[in-house]
C-alpha cells in the first residue's frame, strides 16, 4: 500500500496544470513571478482601512488595495514604508502628474518652490543673492489669460515678451479695450491707450487723470490736460500753456497769447502787424505807453487806443493816459510847411500837455496856435 501510495504522488504531481498562466522561478533573471496572460489581471488583497492599519509588523514594500474611502484616506493601493503607509496616486489626485508630454498639477491652492507655505499660486523662495526664475527659448513670452465670465474659455489679455533685443510688456490685441497702467505708491499713476490708432499716455494725480500726451496722424504731438480752461500744462516749472491758447514764460496765469515774466533776448527781426498797447511795462523800457496822431480840434485821429486827447485851448493841447506819470518823456513832432512853430511838452500824473506857438507869422510873437501833431510817449 505505501508503494501504491507513492506512485500515485509522483503521477500527480508530474500533470501539467491546465488552464494556468503562472510561471513561478521563471527563466529570466529579472522577475521572480510573471503572469503572461493579456485577458486577465493580478488583484492585491483588498481590505478596509482599519484592516490595512492591523496589521501586525508590516515588511517595508508591503502593497495592499484599500476599498473603503475614509476621512483623508480614499480608496487606492497603499504601500508601507518604515512606518507610514502611502497611497499611489491615480487621476484624482492633486499631485504632479505627466500626460503624453506635458507634466501637470490639479492642486487648488498655492505650489511652492523653496516654501513648504505658499502664499499665492506660485510662490518661490530661495536664500542665494541674485536668484531667479529663468525663460529660455527664441522670443520667450509671459502670457496673462482672463477667464471670460460668459464662459468657459480664456482670452489673452496682456504679456511680456523678449523680442531680439526687446523687451515687451504690453496688452493683447483681442484684449481691445485694455491698458498698459503704472501703479505706485497704491494708486494708477501712468496709462497708455492705443485704441485710437496711436499711443496715448495719460497722467494722473490722485486718482483722476489730469492730462495726456498724444501723437496726431499729420505727424504732431499733442499735450493737453483734461479739465477746463483754467488748467493748463508745465514744462520745467518755466513755460506754461491753458487751454485757452495762451503761453506764458515764467508765469502760471499768462493773461496774453504769450507772457512773458522777464527780459527777452531777440536776435532777429521783428515783424508786427498789430498794435503795442501793453501798458505794464518796466520804467525804462523801449515800448511806449501809447503814441498816435491828435488833430486840429484835439481829436485822436490815429495810433494806439489806449489814449484820449482834447484841445483844452489854443494852443493847447491834453493827452490822457492811466499809466502816464510825471516822469514820462514825451516826444511830438509836426508835419508843417510852417517851420517855426515851437513845441513844448510836459507831463503829470494821468496826463501830458502840449503848447504849440506860432514864431513865424505875428512878427515872431509866439502865439499859440492851434496845429495837428504826432507825439510818443514813454514811462
Amino acid at each position: 500500500m505505501k508503494k501504491l501510495f507513492t506512485l500515485l504522488f509522483y503521477i500527480v504531481c508530474s500533470l501539467p496544470l491546465i488552464g494556468q498562466s503562472i510561471t513561478i522561478s521563471p527563466t529570466s533573471n529579472t522577475a521572480i513571478l510573471h503572469s503572461s496572460s493579456t485577458i486577465n489581471g493580478f488583484i492585491l488583497p483588498a481590505m478596509s482601512k482599519s484592516q490595512r492599519e492591523a496589521i501586525s509588523n508590516p515588511l517595508n514594500g508591503l502593497l495592499v488595495f484599500q476599498n473603503t474611502v475614509n476621512a483623508n484616506s480614499d480608496k487606492g493601493f497603499y504601500w508601507y514604508n518604515t512606518a507610514y503607509w502611502y497611497r499611489l496616486a491615480d487621476e484624482s489626485d492633486l499631485g504632479w502628474k505627466i500626460f503624453n508630454d506635458n507634466q501637470y498639477s490639479k492642486v487648488s491652492g498655492n505650489v511652492g518652490i523653496g516654501t513648504t507655505l505658499p502664499d499665492d499660486k506660485l510662490h518661490v523662495r530661495t536664500s542665494t543673492a541674485s536668484a531667479g526664475i529663468t525663460f529660455d527659448g527664441v522670443n520667450p513670452t509671459f502670457q496673462f489669460r482672463q477667464k471670460e465670465a460668459s464662459g468657459a474659455t480664456y482670452t489673452d489679455k496682456g504679456f511680456i515678451q523678449l523680442a531680439s533685443d526687446n523687451l515687451r510688456i504690453g496688452v493683447n490685441s483681442s484684449n481691445s479695450g485694455g491698458r498698459f497702467i503704472i501703479r505706485t505708491h497704491g494708486a494708477d499713476q501712468i496709462e497708455v491707450d492705443g485704441s485710437g490708432g496711436g499711443g496715448r499716455m495719460y497722467f494722473n494725480y490722485g486718482g483722476a487723470n489730469v492730462g495726456y500726451i498724444s501723437p496726431a496722424s499729420s505727424g504732431n504731438l499733442y499735450i493737453a490736460t483734461s479739465g477746463n480752461s483754467a488748467d493748463f500744462v508745465g514744462l520745467n516749472g518755466i513755460l506754461f500753456a491753458t487751454n485757452g491758447g495762451r503761453v506764458g514764460i515764467n508765469t502760471t496765469t499768462p493773461q496774453e497769447k504769450l507772457d512773458v515774466q522777464g527780459n527777452v533776448r531777440i536776435l532777429g527781426s521783428i515783424a508786427m502787424a498789430g498794435e503795442i498797447t501793453k501798458t505794464n511795462v518796466a520804467e525804462g523800457s523801449f515800448l511806449p505807453l501809447c503814441y498816435g496822431k491828435v488833430s486840429f480840434g484835439g481829436d485822436r485821429a490815429s495810433g494806439s487806443s489806449n489814449f484820449t486827447s482834447e484841445n483844452t485851448s489854443t494852443g493847447h493841447y491834453t493827452i490822457y493816459n492811466a499809466s502816464i506819470l510825471y516822469t514820462s518823456t514825451i516826444i511830438v513832432t509836426l508835419n508843417s510847411s510852417n517851420a517855426q512853430i515851437v513845441a513844448s511838452a510836459g507831463c503829470s500824473d494821468g496826463e501830458c500837455h502840449v503848447y504849440l506857438k506860432d514864431g513865424f507869422s505875428n512878427n515872431n510873437s509866439f502865439a499859440f496856435i492851434d496845429q495837428p501833431f504826432y507825439f510818443v510817449i514813454y514811462r
